[in-house]
């Protein structure tokens, strides 16, 4: 008779929370369950309890049994780390248990065995990262994502099967796992992250399935002893021809295999998965990408030198991050009326891009999309595109930004930047009213502005926006202003604001290194971040607020965390 059965005789509760507390630190989650955050014992084994009192026990906390006490020293040198659960050999997880965060086991050198419950959703990033003894593991058929790094460095990790619900194998899941020899994939994989599989050297073979569509940079890095197993005429094939790594095509009428094949190559140019552009192995020159193409995925053309021209089809709705970024000899693109979005950088520093004419039906133009294309600028140095400013090119001095420009993107006038080599002196700059939203770092260092008028309508201000302006005394900000973003004016030396009434969310840091004595705040405001309001004249802020506002409750919440004094209208 073990000891819980011992204690069930006597009519003891084993998971009574007075015991319970003595052994193990937990919170209470929203849905009211437990998440363990630590163990107080040092056993070889332990037995996590299925619940503390009557409540359930249903998460595994961030770097619960680690001996990095915080997740950003999982990657750190192993002298940074604490001797704590370097004894811990096995541990078992009961039923009920959903889900493993972040580093929970991550660096356990000594752990051998981990028994995980039918009941596992979830496994976070690092979970188990360095666990350099364990050998085995078992994941429940329940298991449905695991995150980045999960089972790096397991060096002595020999094999696994991952269960058919994980669709997507997630960045260095596996990386440097040196002994591994074999890995039983998901039958419905569709995507493979960075670096997955790198360094597994004695990893022999993988065999997989039709409905991969995607294999990030990296994916089999260093696996100099593998070779793939994939359907004939495959994405996965194509994919180890064209990477050098042995293929071994497979001839299957499988139903999880045959039955589904959304890859195909045309005119040996594009590869094409789902309609997705994945990859361009063509000449360059001038191209018309085919019919059916609906997204021009991350990166496929960057840096494409031979580039000069491009046409995309009517089917076209995406050109993801970075597409078309650094082809310098593309002159012109043709875009279509289906096309919905633009992401960032898409044809950042296309210096030879000539002009380019956006759909009217566009919705989205993600940051610094057309930074860098010198040859959109107009006579003054500003490059415009479907009226968003995205660089400037001008020679400084007093600015006047055009009317009907309605965004400023991040970076806009990063050549105005003192600490950028070659910049150009901004002594003051003329927003317009058509102005809507200005994005992060666009003032950045532009250390000749004493003054800032921001023009109503203007509702967001991004990070960093104004940061380092060492000479920006007066702002005057947009009576529409409702978020101030991360650090918007950090290190400029404010002598005179008003903040609006519209005000709702003062970002991190957003007026740090401020010289006011006094700052009256309007009554809506929702949150202040972390240092928000730090600085002042002589280090010290004082807060001027009204009573039984939302601002009031919200500036006592940060006044406890934050060096400042709050002061009512009528002056206690």
């Amino acid at each position: 008779m073990d000891k819980h059965d011992l204690e069930n005789e006597l009519g003891k509760d084993p998971f009574n929370s007075t015991d319970m507390k003595k052994i193990w630190s937990f919170s209470q989650l929203e849905d009211g369950t437990l998440e363990i955050f630590s163990y107080k014992g040092n056993d070889t084994t332990v037995e996590i309890p299925p619940r503390i009192g009557k409540t359930p026990v249903t998460s595994i906390g961030e770097c619960a049994f680690s001996p990095c006490k915080d997740k950003s020293l999982i990657d750190a040198k192993p002298w940074k780390r604490s001797n704590a659960m370097r004894s811990l050999q096995t541990i078992i997880l009961p039923e009920g248990i959903t889900t493993i965060r972040a580093a929970a086991f991550g660096h356990c050198s000594g752990l051998k065995t981990i028994v995980l419950p039918s009941s596992l959703c979830t496994i976070m990033d690092s979970a188990f990262k360095g666990c350099s003894s364990l050998e085995t593991i078992e994941l429940p058929n329940s298991l449905c994502t695991i995150m980045d790094s999960a089972f790096s460095e397991c060096s002595s990790l020999r094999e696994i099967r991952i269960p058919d619900q994980v669709k997507v194998l997630s960045d260095n899941l596996f990386r440097k796992c040196s002994t591994i020899s074999k890995i039983e994939l998901p039958k419905n994989l569709t995507g493979i992250g960075y670096s997955a599989f790198s360094d597994c050297r004695n990893l022999t073979e993988l065999h997989f399935f039709n409905h991969l569509r995607c294999i990030q940079k990296g994916a089999f890095s260093g696996c100099t002893q593998l070779t793939i197993y994939a359907p004939a005429g495959s994405y996965m094939e194509w994919y180890a021809k064209k990477n050098n790594i042995p293929v071994a095509a497979e001839q299957t009428d499988d139903e999880n295999c045959g039955a589904f094949n959304p890859f195909r190559i045309i005119e040996n140019d594009f590869i094409v998965v789902d309609g997705v552009l994945r990859e361009y192995v063509g000449q360059g020159g001038d191209i018309a990408i085919p019919d059916g193409v609906t997204v021009i995925s991350a990166h496929v053309f960057q840096s494409n030198n031979n580039l000069t021209s491009v046409s995309l089809p009517d089917s076209a709705v995406t050109i993801e991050e970075s597409a078309f970024s650094g082809c310098k000899h593309l002159t012109s693109v043709s875009l279509p009326d289906s096309l919905n979005a633009i992401e960032s950088k898409a044809f950042y520093d296309c210096e030879s891009l000539i002009s380019i004419e956006i759909p009217e039906g566009i919705k989205h133009i993600g940051a610094c999309a057309f930074k860098g294309c010198k040859k959109l600028a107009d006579d003054r140095g500003f490059v415009i595109v479907s009226r968003i400013m995205f660089d400037y090119f001008g020679d400084g001095g007093d600015i006047v930004v055009p009317e009907g420009v309605e965004g400023l993107s991040d970076y806009a006038f990063e050549r105005c930047n003192s600490y950028q080599m070659g910049h150009v002196d901004m002594k003051s700059i003329v927003l317009p009213e058509s102005l809507k939203r200005i994005g992060e770092n666009v003032f950045t260092h532009c250390d000749s502005l004493v003054e800032i008028v921001i023009p109503d309508h203007v509702t967001e201000l991004g990070a960093y926006a104004f940061a380092r302006c060492r000479w920006l005394a007066k702002v005057y900000l947009s009576k529409d202003l409702v978020l101030m973003g991360k650090q918007a004016f950090d290190g400029c030396p404010i002598e005179q604001i008003s903040l609006p009434e519209s005000m709702k969310t003062i970002g991190a840091g957003a007026l740090s290194g401020n010289h006011l004595r006094e700052l009256s705040l309007p009554d809506h405001i929702e949150a202040i971040e972390k240092a928000g309001l730090s600085g002042g004249l002589y280090g010290y802020l004082t807060l001027i607020v009204s009573r039984g506002t939302v601002t009031e409750n919200t500036v006592k919440q940060y006044a406890k965390e934050n060096k400042c004094e709050i002061k009512y209208w009528d002056n206690t």
